[in-house]
């Protein structure tokens, strides 16, 4: 019988984005962090190879954690919570290049088939701003001991969402029974209030009475093969 343990980090960030949905063009955001960015940041970590042929078993250790997440709020210097915003970017990839000049054709954008475009790709990308989660996986001890150190020194880089989001400070993981002396620790370390976790907005897994279906739980992130998985999300003090 496996031993259940917490591991729970901070991530804060002048950017974040964390998308279930996004299709082609439109690149959203949820306003809390999905499962298949916070395990995809974790594998990157731990060195797991998309492309390879072991990554759907490499990957099946760490979809067995659920996940909780937590909006923590960040003071300004007059005590007072800064308030999370969003960003929209439009965004071009490409353009103006002459597929005829062997000196320019290799920045054309490519398609997902391989081959190139003539024209800019254009985007719409939300973002969050100056916004802070406390992170909770639960699930075997034997398999989350192995993160902290992981994420400490990544084998890949590590961003909260996209390449572009890039953590404010280093990302410390703990490993603990009781989450929420395990959060009051993490909190009081970055010099944030530490405050009972239902005080917080969050996430957590759960089926049920206002549930919700959210299609962020990884099988192969080569293939961009994702399942659905019950979520609730409750505001402070619910």
């Amino acid at each position: 019988m496996s031993v259940k343990a917490h591991l729970a980090f901070l991530i804060h960030s002048p950017m974040q984005a964390w998308g279930a949905s996004s299709r082609f063009p439109r690149r959203d955001t949820l306003p809390h962090p999905t499962k298949s960015g916070i395990i995809g940041m974790i594998a990157a970590a731990l060195g797991i190879d998309k492309f390879s042929d072991s990554e759907a078993e490499e990957l099946e250790p760490l979809r067995r954690f659920t996940l909780s997440t937590y909006a923590v709020p960040r003071p300004n210097r007059w005590g007072n919570s800064l308030p999370v915003n969003r960003l929209q970017d439009f965004h071009t990839i490409g353009g103006g290049f002459n597929s005829k000049n062997p000196a320019e054709k290799e920045h054309l954008p490519r398609k997902a088939g391989g081959g190139s475009s003539p024209n800019a790709v254009i985007t719409h990308r939300d973002y969050l701003l100056d916004s802070c989660f406390l992170i909770a996986l639960t699930g075997d001890i034997e398999t989350l001991k192995n993160i902290p150190s992981a994420i400490a020194d990544p084998k890949w880089g590590t961003w909260l969402g996209r390449k572009c989001c890039i953590p404010s400070v280093p990302i410390v993981a703990e490993i603990g029974d009781d989450i929420q002396a395990l959060a009051n620790q993490i909190l009081e370390r970055a010099g944030l209030t530490p405050a009972p976790l239902e005080s917080f907005d969050r996430t957590f897994e759960k089926s049920g009475h206002g549930a919700f279906g959210q299609r962020d739980q990884p099988s192969a992130y080569a293939t961009r093969d994702y399942e659905t998985r019950s979520v609730i999300r409750l505001r402070g003090e619910d």
